[in-house]
């Protein structure tokens, strides 16, 4: 009876309500450890040290058991490094790099007052409707 969209539309709805949701209670989360770390220093500290030995104490080799807390970079992290980020910070890959930029938004700025604002209701509706004939 109902369509596709309708379905669309009501898991759209709920997955954007069950967002806010998990938002609201991060946001009291942080509001509630906030105003513990106010009320006592003590506990602030006890609370920043739980956190940080829960995330940097399982970094490392779990087989070999190195524990370190350093991790090896990757392939991509590599890469940036050592080979993108340095000739990016060249001085004439600089200028080239603000010239695209430059010419890209001057091309897009020339073709804004060719856009049509809406779509074009021929397109909206079927070929064969009787609506179609009061927009010829």
């Amino acid at each position: 009876m109902f369509c596709g969209s309708f379905e669309f539309g009501c898991e759209a709805s709920r997955g954007g309500s069950l967002r806010y949701i998990l938002l609201v209670y991060i946001f009291a989360d942080i509001k509630s450890y906030e105003f513990l770390t106010l009320r006592s220093d003590h506990l602030k500290k006890i609370y920043d040290l739980i956190v940080f030995f829960v995330l940097f104490s399982f970094k490392g080799d779990k087989k070999s058991g190195n524990h370190t807390g350093e991790t090896n970079p990757g392939l991509l992290y590599k890469i940036f490094k050592n080979i993108y980020a340095p000739s990016l910070l060249k001085f004439p890959m600089r200028i080239l790099v603000v010239i695209i930029f430059f010419g890209w938004a001057c091309s897009s700025i020339a073709v804004v007052p060719k856009i049509d604002v809406g779509l074009d209701q021929q397109l909206s509706m079927p070929e064969d409707s009787f609506v179609l004939n009061y927009f010829k």
